[in-house]
């Protein structure tokens, strides 16, 4: 298990949270990261939390889902829910909807609201490029606000340059292009978004805090009552596809689906050349992402249902395992039968190791006893079957410790 027990459950105490498995308190606010991949929301919430969001990066990318974190400021329990970007080279953009949709929904049907929405984009991008401008869109897909006063648009990896540098002068240009053009960030500004400056080290700790104390101001002046797509999902009971953020992915699907099924009429019925193959691949990838967003809010909580049944009984033995052996190499060494090459015949560090492992063992114990606690939750109601499925999905990918790449 790469990641230790209680490590573990937290992870499920946090998406618990976000998902409404566990009641909000009125202290808790939640905020979204976007961003495509590569816009630097590792590293900001990092420096919110002061914790290593790169694990939850890597975890992500094997569960095709968000992550959360979570830190206090300002007397509130801040949680900062980390989506994956669209037009990732990864992932499908259905998948990717489906994935957020599903843990939006499954929140707003739970009572737990979204407080705001934070957009990062590196200013070292040369140009606005197809990802930045696809996760600009399927945000006003999904929020479909009228006004933005919730919005903060993060400008990410400013460099440390003297004014007046050629680079800097560069750079203001291009930021001046950004706040500027309607479709970049300019309209949004119009609608009431606010805008920040963010570098990539330590000293840019404060902006970062700055950046969330804006919204959690604004979330007391414009609270959020739904973002478009939960009332959509949730409240009018539509299909993915349905959907503002679907019909969008849809058209694109489309689009291509033409394009291949136009090129294999016109290839002959005998061809078997590699092109046929892969632009026949290809339409069936289409067929599949079409079907994704085919689903429905049901659908969502059947699978997410069967997913926890799963995970539940895998992530139980994982605990059970990591307990066995952390008993076991307790009693070792407290019978003299095992040592491990750092101990020493010193009594004063052995007797050091043995309260290490009676630690552990009951930091294991604990978290069996908040997970068992967690498990109550999860009843039979359709959100929250969706939301269990959700969760034990993120957990058990975390705890089989899967190989992926950080994002």
């Amino acid at each position: 298990m790469d990641l230790p027990a209680e490590e573990l459950v937290d992870k499920v105490a946090l998406y618990a949270a976000f998902t409404g498995i566990t009641e909000p308190s009125r202290n808790d606010m939640f905020f979204l990261v976007v961003g495509r991949t590569g816009s630097g929301k590792s590293t900001f919430i990092s420096q919110c939390t002061g914790k290593n969001a790169n694990i939850g990066h890597s975890l992500r990318s094997c569960t095709q889902s968000i992550e959360v974190f979570d830190f206090h400021w300002m007397g509130r329990h801040i949680f900062l829910i980390d989506t994956p970007g669209f037009n990732d080279s990864n992932r499908s953009d259905a998948e990717i909807l489906e994935a957020l949709a599903s843990g939006l929904s499954a929140s707003y049907a739970n009572k737990v609201r979204i407080h705001g929405i934070i957009i990062l984009h590196p200013i070292s991008d040369t140009r606005m490029s197809g990802s930045s401008l696809r996760n600009i869109d399927m945000m006003k897909a999904v929020c479909g606000f009228a006004r933005y006063d919730n919005l903060a648009i993060v400008t990410t990896m400013w460099p440390r340059l003297p004014q007046h540098n050629a680079e800097h002068n560069k750079l203001e240009s291009r930021y001046n292009q950004l706040l500027t053009n309607d479709r970049f960030f300019g309209g949004l500004l119009c609608q009431g978004a606010e805008v920040f400056r963010y570098g990539a080290d330590s000293s840019d700790v404060p902006t970062a805090k700055n950046v969330v104390t804006h919204l959690v101001c604004q979330a007391l002046l414009h609270p959020i009552t739904t973002l478009q797509i939960q009332h959509e999902i949730v409240d009018q009971h539509k299909p993915l596809s349905e959907t503002a953020a679907g019909l969008v992915i849809g058209a694109d699907i489309s689009q291509r689906m033409a394009g291949d099924e136009g090129l294999v009429a016109s290839l002959p019925t005998t061809t078997t050349t590699d092109l046929a193959y892969e632009v026949t691949e290809h339409l069936e990838k289409c067929k599949k992402e079409m079907g994704i967003l085919e689903k429905s809010l049901e659908d969502m909580h059947r699978e997410g249902k069967s997913r926890w049944e799963e995970s539940k009984v895998k992530i139980d033995a994982m605990l059970d395992h990591e307990l066995e052996n952390a008993d076991q190499e307790l009693l070792d060494v407290q019978s003299s039968k095992h040592r491990s090459v750092t101990l020493t015949d010193d009594f004063e560090e052995r007797y050091s190791h043995i309260l290490s492992l009676k630690e552990k063992v009951s930091n294991i114990r604990a978290a069996q006893e908040r997970f068992a606690r967690y498990k109550g939750h999860m009843i039979n109601g359709a959100i929250n079957g969706l939301a269990a499925g959700l969760t034990g999905g993120i957990i058990a990918a975390a705890a089989t410790g899967l190989a992926c790449n950080i994002m």
